[in-house]
């Protein structure tokens, strides 16, 4: 989607913000024009006369490709606990059933990160462990690579972590469904002091949406959805009126 902001004189003060749609031209389609009041001096209008700004948003691309990753603590008893996670979450069968060996063989693993003395201990224990925890990373991409719809979702669910962009990162937010029927509940990142989200409910091309209502907790219910169906979401963070971050889209199941 494109933004284009028109600086207009105080006259116009009857002009309201509306949007564009050019049905003839694919191209100029979910094109939004914001009409501005033009407070400028005199003097910064005859040297800005006439200027017009051009921004183009940020949209989430919905075919992303999703990669799960191992975000390790630098401390032992952190590596510890990571693996211990990824153990408890990996004997889930929602959408990978993990061979139970390679979860029972990462206890023996574990207690060597946690039983290291010496440096050169602690860099092999991890090594071992870490080896041990891509193995069951490997069938968690795989049904990742055939769900994308579904990817960041499981990739959290079995205690992964999501490769985003400029590094090792946690997901911006996540989803499930909701305790009543028509609900999803989505848990979303906490923010300094004058965070808010921006909802987005996608359609199932992923091509329009409409916004939820917004907010500045952490933890939303959205009601009135399809039971049963797969809902398309994305929320961007707002902080004092300026957008940080967006998230790629994801798909929750309502309830």
């Amino acid at each position: 989607m494109k933004i284009l902001v028109l600086l207009l004189n105080r006259g116009n003060r009857r002009i309201k913000n509306r949007l564009y749609s050019d049905s003839a031209s694919k191209k100029n389609r979910n094109t939004r024009v914001e009409f501005c009041l033009d407070d400028r001096s005199n003097n910064e209008k005859k040297r800005d006369q006439a200027r017009v700004n051009i921004v183009a948003m940020s949209v989430p691309n919905p075919n992303a490709v999703v990669t799960a990753c191992i975000n390790a603590p630098d401390d032992a008893e952190g590596k510890a606990e990571l693996g211990e996670s990824i153990q408890t979450k990996g004997a889930s069968t929602t959408y990978v059933t993990i061979t139970p060996s390679l979860l029972t063989d990462l206890t023996p693993l574990i207690k060597a990160v946690r039983d290291a003395k010496t440096e050169a201990e602690a860099i092999l224990a991890w090594y071992n462990l870490n080896k041990g925890l891509k193995k069951i990373m490997s069938p968690v991409q795989d049904y990742m690579d055939l769900h994308h719809d579904l990817s960041v979702v499981v990739c959290e669910h079995y205690g992964f972590h999501v490769r985003g962009k400029g590094g090792t990162i946690a997901q911006v937010f996540s989803g499930e469904s909701g305790v009543s029927t028509g609900e999803i509940d989505l848990i979303l990142p906490k923010g300094p002091d004058g965070s808010a989200y921006d909802l987005k409910l996608w359609n199932a091309d992923r091509t329009a949406f409409t916004r939820a209502q917004p907010t500045d907790v952490t933890h939303v219910t959205i009601a009135g959805l399809v039971s049963g169906a797969m809902q398309n979401v994305s929320v961007a963070e707002i902080r004092h009126g300026v957008k940080v971050r967006e998230s790629d889209i994801i798909a929750v199941r309502v309830k």
